[in-house]
């Protein structure tokens, strides 16, 4: 709905989706998705508070978006993307427009409340031993590595630097969230906006790490704005 602001200077355009006191048992979940939940204890997912926040700048067509899911006992789990621009463009088919995306910034991050100490004896034991960063990065290397040889098909020998900061990063704060698991965040750190090519990121995902620069850390870079007030009332 429209706020007190004037023609000139409009307030953003605001909607708000929050579910308190949801809960259900995990046999609510497709088969596949129950056994790893259960052979962790966990037999019922209780979120005593989901909230997706959306505002909406006119004429600019800024926005931001937001969500926080808080399950008692397990964690808490928050997002936020910033775009300077969004709309859409139908210029070529009404039917199916194309989403213009302009992102400023954005971050994910998770608060561990007990969760952790529930999957941990189901991880593998080198993703939480003392040998962690080794471990990730040459498995995760690889992976990386056979994608971008998907993708030129040639046989890849090496990340892209923005690849391999990314891999660093991972490398540097999974040991000290396994050993200390209190927060994680996965946060992007490009200058200046970036335009989301959807199909650009489908053809080549090296293309997301050049445009988005995402590390891995334990805290935001960016607290001040990272959790709206409206979202804890």
């Amino acid at each position: 709905a429209w706020g007190s602001g004037g023609v000139d200077e409009p307030d953003p355009l605001r909607a708000k989706l929050q579910v308190v006191g949801a809960a259900f048992p995990v046999s609510c979940l497709p088969p596949d998705r129950q056994e790893p939940l259960k052979a962790a204890g966990i037999l019922d997912l209780d979120g005593p508070r989901i909230t997706l926040d959306l505002d909406y700048g006119l004429p600019a067509s800024d926005a931001v978006a937001r969500l926080h899911v808080d399950a008692a006992g397990l964690g808490t789990f928050n997002a936020e993307a910033e775009f300077s621009y969004i709309w859409v463009d139908g210029r070529e088919d009404m039917e199916e427009p194309i989403p213009v995306m302009f992102l400023d910034h954005a971050v994910i991050s998770f608060d561990d409340d007990g969760l952790f100490q529930r999957v941990s004896s189901l991880l593998p034991p080198p993703l939480i031993g003392d040998g962690a960063g080794l471990f990730i990065e040459g498995a995760l290397g690889q992976e990386l590595i056979q994608m971008n040889s998907d993708v030129t098909g040639n046989n890849a020998e090496s990340l892209t630097p923005d690849q391999q900061a990314f891999l660093t990063s991972l490398v540097e704060a999974w040991p000290a969230f396994a050993a200390k698991p209190q927060s994680i965040v996965v946060e992007t750190t490009m200058q200046g906006d970036a335009f989301l090519d959807l199909e650009l990121f489908e053809d080549d995902p090296r293309e997301v790490f050049r445009a988005l620069r995402p590390r891995v850390s334990l805290a935001p870079a960016v607290r001040s704005s990272y959790i709206a007030t409206e979202l804890l009332q």
